[in-house]
């Protein structure tokens, strides 16, 4: 063709893409030999019309301007059908225990994917991490992520719910797919850490006898176990209080009964009361 204004044409061509089409991405070049020239336009669809369509055909039409004789006019129109290949992310799934209860499990999940990711962590140890496996994900997609406790409870523990490679910073609201994340690796992270109380062991007397004692044992089968402490009703009316330890939500143990030291149990009245 002769008497064409290349760049003009391009230019119009890309105005033409970007007026028609949901394009992310557009390049274009020119490549000119002799009198000939190459006209090249690479563009990215948004990911909303690469989910509708498989294939794409674009027509691109020249024609000569007024006064100028094409004298090869077969060749002013050209159309390229190519396939659309969605842009795709590799995303896995990833439980991280912290003071976990042993064998507390928890099933993570996915929804809303055409592949859907899954992972049934078990608390083998206090402090693991559990890795589900990789799933292809696809931009356009929103997933829905969940956790479910099958042993254990969630209450025993705060959780926390992290993502990193994906352009949605908020999974919160369901973790959106973005063509930008083509070729990423997605990895969302459960991290659930048991929760921490305090226990004391406490001795009150009413009405005691003055300088009649008793010990309390150590507890067992805690966490973290208090120390045995020994209380002296220094007065008839008091209360001794042993040291202050951290226990974590959901653990069992056993307090074991004061033994007197001095003085008699038969002339008290014993109860025992946990606040």
């Amino acid at each position: 063709m002769q008497g064409i204004n290349v760049g003009h044409a391009l230019s119009a061509v890309s105005r033409f893409f970007r007026g028609n089409f949901a394009v992310d991405s557009l390049a274009t070049s020119v490549t000119k030999r002799g009198p000939l020239a190459t006209l090249c336009l690479s563009l990215l669809l948004a990911s909303g019309f690469a989910v509708a369509q498989t294939t794409v055909s674009n027509t691109a039409t020249i024609a000569p301007p007024t006064g100028v004789t094409d004298p090869v006019p077969g060749n002013n129109s050209a159309t390229d059908t190519d396939n659309v290949t969605r842009a795709s992310a590799t995303f896995r799934l990833v439980k991280v225990w912290v003071n976990a209860k042993i064998n507390d499990a928890a099933t993570l999940s996915t929804t809303g994917a055409t592949n859907n990711a899954t992972l049934a962590a078990v608390a083998g140890t206090a402090n693991e991490t559990d890795t589900g496996a990789n799933v292809t994900v696809f931009a356009g997609e929103t997933l829905s992520l969940a956790e479910n406790f099958t042993t254990g409870l969630a209450a025993n523990y705060t959780s926390a719910l992290t993502c990193t490679g994906a352009t949605d910073a908020n999974p919160a609201d369901g973790l959106t797919i973005a063509t930008a994340d083509n070729g990423a690796t997605i990895v969302c992270t459960y991290t659930n850490t048991r929760k921490t109380v305090t226990l004391t062991l406490a001795k009150t007397w009413v009405n005691a006898i003055v300088n009649n004692a008793v010990s309390l044992p150590a507890t067992t089968g805690f966490s973290t176990n208090t120390t045995a402490f020994a209380s002296v009703a220094n007065t008839a009316n008091e209360t001794d209080t042993g040291t202050t330890v951290n226990v974590l939500a959901g653990d069992v143990g056993t307090i074991t009964a004061e033994t007197f030291t001095t003085g008699s149990a038969a002339n008290y009245t014993a109860t025992l009361a946990c606040t």
